[in-house]
């Protein structure tokens, strides 16, 4: 019985070697080996799931796309507030606009600063028109009497007054007001405050006052009430100011030749 050689063994018992001057491994095909083949194996190298990202870097998938920062809202407002003349909320959004678009790059820096401006010269007007209201008002002393001449609301006219420019309209805010020992028109001799209630339509209300300042004409100064030179002069609601609680009224004995000096009080 024959054994056969252990692995690698020629047939002279000897471990085999490559030929002198051969290059080892000997060259694929060559001498039984095998054609290698290349590619990644059993435990090899090769991409993992998914692979990388695509050149570009990032954002990749996963990431949402960077985007532009929008107009600040309090810029928004800012701009709007001055340019209807919301003067404080104008300043305070315009400041907020300026350091959020400060801190966050996002753009309406322009426009809240365009509502500061604009709510600087609505700031500067209103100062205006107080000063020019505040000149051109009367003065009154300590018991209220009117001693330098100057306009009077309507609203702020008291029993006593003597005024000026005593016409008809449907509109009358102010009347100028004078001391009654100089020349006036007519003198305020009763104020008061319809009932409450629905408005009761224009006819019933202008016969309402009729009487009510004609009897009340009579208690102030009863001679004035059988003068023929004295008129009245009646300033009361009318519906729209019914409905914002203006229920006020002002009676006013007028002077049919013109004008007239001193109080009617003292006829």
């Amino acid at each position: 019985m024959s054994v056969p050689p252990p692995s690698g063994l020629g047939p002279q018992g000897a471990w085999n070697q490559p030929p002198a001057g051969a290059g080892w491994p000997p060259p694929a095909g060559v001498g039984g080996y095998p054609e290698p083949a290349y590619g990644p194996g059993p435990g090899g190298y090769g991409p993992g799931p998914g692979g990388y990202p695509p050149p570009g870097g990032y954002p990749g998938p996963g990431y949402p796309p960077a985007q532009k920062p929008g107009t600040n809202g309090f810029a928004i407002a800012a701009l709007i507030f001055g340019i209807i003349g919301g003067i404080l909320l104008g300043f305070i959004f315009g400041f907020i606009a300026l350091s959020q678009t400060k801190r966050t790059g996002q753009n309406g820096r322009g426009l809240a600063l365009a509502g500061i401006i604009l709510s600087a010269i609505w700031t500067i007007i209103v100062a205006l028109l107080v000063i020019v209201a505040i000149a051109t008002s009367a003065t009154r002393d300590r018991s209220g009497s009117v001693t330098q001449g100057g306009d009077i609301s309507a609203t702020a006219l008291r029993v006593g007054d003597c005024v000026n420019d005593v016409k008809d309209s449907t509109n009358l805010k102010s009347l100028p007001g004078v001391p009654c020992a100089q020349p006036h028109e007519g003198e305020v001799f009763a104020v008061f405050d319809l009932p409450d209630g629905d408005y009761p339509g224009q006819s019933a209300v202008d016969k309402q006052v009729t009487n009510e300042c004609t009897t009340r004409l009579a208690a102030y100064s009863p001679n004035a009430a059988n003068d023929p030179d004295v008129g009245l002069f009646l300033i009361y609601p009318l519906e729209q100011n019914w409905q914002r609680g203006d229920h006020g009224v002002v009676c006013i004995a007028s002077s049919a030749s013109g004008t007239a000096t001193g109080s009617i009080k003292d006829k």
